[in-house]
């Protein structure tokens, strides 16, 4: 008999609750900053806590985009 729950993985803590996490964000005409910017000229790469999962492109998605990935205007950028 244990006296103290058992302890999850921070990981499997996220994997468990991930919907809790989601964040998504689409791109307007107003970003004119990051239209056409790489992931990682937009500063999109090392975010703290934030992680960009996916890019929602029309019917299209691209999942886990590269550094070299351009943002569109109109895309749903996922975390």
């Amino acid at each position: 008999d244990a006296l103290l729950p058992e302890r999850q993985t921070y990981d499997s803590q996220i994997a468990e609750h991930a919907k809790e996490y989601m964040v998504s964000m689409k791109v307007s005409s107003k970003a004119k900053t990051v239209i056409n910017q790489t992931i990682e000229t937009a500063g999109l790469r090392h975010l703290r806590g934030l992680f960009l999962v996916e890019i929602q492109r029309g019917p299209s998605i691209i999942p886990a985009p590269a550094p070299d990935d351009r943002i569109e205007e109109g895309d749903i950028l996922v975390f």
